[in-house]
C-alpha cells in the first residue's frame, strides 16, 4: 500500500472515531479584533454529538461564526478560549446556558497553529441539579436540627417532671411511642421486672416483655400494636428478667392527637404475685397429685404388659428345656436321642441367656453404667464382619443380604457396641422379612453434616406409621398378635438407639407402611 493510500486509510479511521465519540466536539478558529481581544470564533468542523446538542446539521454549522448561530454567547467564554490559544495550555470550565437551562462541562484544547482549538463538551445538567439538591437538603437538615434541638430541650424539661410524678406511683407505668417502643418507665416497673437481677433499666422493645395467660405457658401478644381498644384490669402472668414469674393486673390506653391518630401508649400494671401464690401452690399440688396417680397407673400397666410378655418369652424355652431333660433321663447316655435332647437344652438356654442379656443391657444403658471403649475404626470393615456373622440366618430363611460399601470412613467408636447395634438391626430385618425378600446394608459419608451413615433397608413387611414414633421405646412390639410368633421382648431397637446416642449419633426409621419395607439409618459423627 502506498504512503498516500495509507494516509487516506488512517484519515478515514480517525474520521470514524471523531464522528462516533459520545462527547460533542467542535474544531474552531479564534477570531481576534484589532487590539488582540478574542471576540468570536469560526466553526471548522463538528461531530454528530455536537450536531445533536446544537440542533443543527454540519452544513448549517461549518464555516460560520458562533455569533451567527447563537446570540447568547458570554464574553468570558471568548476570553477563556483566546487565553488557551495564546498560551497553548489546556483549559476546562463549566458553562450554564440560561436560555436552554443546560449546564455544559467544556474542555478547551489548543491545536497549535492558525489560532485553532478544539472544544469537547457534554451535558452535566443532571449532575449539577443533583449537587444543588444535595446542598439544599444539607441546608434543610441543618435547619431541622436547630429546630429539633430547641424542641428537644422543651421535651426534656417536661419529661423530667413527668418522670418524678410516675416514680411516686405504686404501680408499674410504661409509656411507648405509636410503634410500641418504650420511651419512659417508672421505678416500680423496674422493680417488678428486675427480680433478683442487677438491672437498673428495662428493655425498650415491647416484644421483650413476656406475658402469658394466667397459670399457663400460652403467650399473650398484642398484634397489631398498639391496640385500638383500651384494656382495663386484665390479669396476666409475666416473666421477670431473672427467669422467675409473677402475676399482674394490667390496664392500657392509647393517647391520640386531635386527628385521632395514636401518638403514645400508656400501660399500667400492679404486681399481685403475693395474692396469687397460695392459689397457685394449691393448684400445683393438685396437679402433681393427679400426675402421680397417672404415672402410677401407667407404671402398673407397663409392669403388667412386661410380666405377660416376659412370661410368654420364658415359657417356651423353659418348656423345651424340661422336655429335653426328660428325654435325657429316659434315653441312653450315648444315644441319638440324648444328643438331640442336649442340643435342645443348649439352644433354649442360649435363648434365655440372650433375653437376660438384653434386659441387663437396657438396664445398664438406662442407668449410664455402660462405658465405651472407643478406638479408631473403619466402618466398612466393621459392617462387613457383622454382615458375615449374620449371613447364615438370612441363608436359612432364603432372604438375600447385600452389603454396599463406600470409600474408607474412619470414626471413633466402641467396635463391640457398634457391632451390637448393627447386628440388632440385621436380626430385626431377618425377623420381619419373608422368603426371597432383599435386605441391603450400606455405608456412606455425608460430607454436608460430617457424618458416617449406616443404613439397613429391606423389602419386608414394613411398619405401620402409627408405630414408628414409639418404635425405639422399651418393650415396643410391632407384632401385637396373641401368639406373637416372632418373639422377643422388644428391646433390640431400644439398645440400638441408646448405643448410637452414647456415640453422639442418632438413629432414624422410615417406612411407607405395612407391606412396603422399612429403612433404619444410623448417623454417627466423624
Amino acid at each position: 500500500m502506498s504512503i498516500v493510500n495509507t494516509f487516506i486509510h488512517e484519515t478515514d479511521f480517525y474520521r470514524i472515531l471523531f464522528e462516533n465519540l459520545p462527547q460533542a466536539i467542535q474544531i474552531n478558529q479564534i477570531v481576534f479584533n484589532e487590539t488582540g481581544e478574542p471576540v468570536d470564533y469560526l466553526l471548522l468542523d463538528v461531530n454528530r454529538t455536537a450536531e445533536k446538542y446544537m440542533g443543527l446539521k454540519r452544513e448549517e454549522i461549518v464555516g460560520k461564526r458562533i455569533k451567527e448561530i447563537y446570540s447568547y454567547i458570554e464574553k468570558e467564554w471568548f476570553i477563556r478560549y483566546g487565553e488557551a490559544v495564546k498560551t497553548g495550555k489546556f483549559d476546562r470550565l463549566e458553562i450554564y446556558i440560561e436560555a436552554l437551562g443546560i449546564w455544559f462541562d467544556v474542555q478547551v484544547i489548543p491545536l497549535g497553529s492558525q489560532n485553532k482549538f478544539a472544544i469537547l463538551f457534554q451535558d452535566i445538567t443532571e449532575l449539577k441539579n443533583k449537587e444543588a439538591s444535595e446542598k439544599k437538603a444539607l441546608n434543610d437538615r441543618k435547619k431541622i436540627e436547630i429546630e429539633k434541638s430547641h424542641y428537644m430541650k422543651i421535651a426534656e424539661e417536661r419529661a423530667a417532671w413527668l418522670q418524678t410524678i410516675m416514680d411516686l406511683m405504686p404501680a408499674g407505668v410504661w409509656i411507648s411511642d405509636y410503634s410500641g417502643k418504650v420511651i419512659m418507665v417508672n421505678q416500680e416497673a423496674i422493680n417488678m421486672y428486675r427480680g433478683s437481677s442487677s438491672m437498673t433499666d428495662i428493655p425498650k422493645e415491647y416484644t421483650s416483655y413476656r406475658l402469658f395467660l394466667p397459670d399457663t405457658d400460652e403467650p399473650v401478644t398484642f398484634e397489631p400494636y398498639p391496640l385500638k381498644e383500651a384494656l382495663v384490669g386484665v390479669m396476666l402472668d409475666f416473666e421477670r428478667f431473672d427467669g422467675t414469674r409473677g402475676t399482674q393486673v394490667a390496664s392500657t390506653e392509647a393517647l391520640r392527637d386531635k386527628d385521632g391518630n395514636i401518638i403514645n401508649y400508656v400501660a399500667v400494671a400492679m404486681d399481685i404475685t403475693s395474692l396469687r401464690q397460695a392459689e397457685r401452690a394449691l393448684a400445683e399440688s393438685e396437679k402433681n397429685a393427679l400426675d402421680l396417680v397417672e404415672k402410677l397407673r401407667q407404671a402398673d400397666h407397663n409392669k403388667n404388659v412386661f410380666i405377660n410378655m416376659l412370661s410368654h418369652e420364658l415359657r417356651n424355652p423353659l418348656a423345651s428345656i424340661i422336655m429335653g431333660l426328660e428325654l435325657l433321663e429316659k434315653a441312653p447316655s450315648d444315644g441319638k436321642q440324648a444328643y438331640m435332647a442336649m442340643d435342645i437344652v443348649k439352644r433354649q438356654a442360649k435363648l434365655l441367656t440372650d433375653l437376660v442379656d438384653d434386659l441387663l443391657d437396657v438396664t445398664r444403658i438406662t442407668h449410664n453404667k455402660v462405658y465405651l471403649k472407643k478406638d479408631t475404626l473403619e466402618i466398612n470393615n466393621l459392617i462387613g464382619k457383622v454382615v458375615q456373622d449374620y449371613q447364615p440366618q438370612f441363608i436359612d430363611k432364603n432372604v438375600k443380604l447385600e452389603f454396599k460399601s463406600t470409600i474408607p470412613v474412619y470414626i471413633e467408636a466402641d467396635s463391640s457396641r457398634l457391632a451390637q447395634a448393627i447386628g440388632n438391626l440385621l436380626h430385626n430385618a431377618v425377623k420381619f422379612t419373608n422368603e426371597k425378600d432383599l435386605v441391603i446394608v450400606s455405608a456412606a459419608l455425608d460430607t454436608n453434616s460430617s457424618e458416617a451413615v449406616i443404613a439397613v433397608e429391606d423389602t419386608g413387611r414394613g411398619i405401620d406409621q402409627t408405630d414408628q414414633p414409639n418404635l425405639f421405646e422399651p418393650f415396643m412390639q410391632v407384632d401385637k398378635s396373641l401368639d406373637r410368633k416372632l418373639g422377643g421382648l422388644g428391646l433390640g431397637l431400644t439398645i440400638v438407639k441408646r448405643v448410637v446416642e452414647l456415640h453422639g449419633g442418632r438413629v432414624e426409621v422410615f417406612s411407607e407402611g405395612v407391606g412396603k419395607g422399612s429403612k433404619f439409618t444410623i448417623r454417627l459423627p466423624i
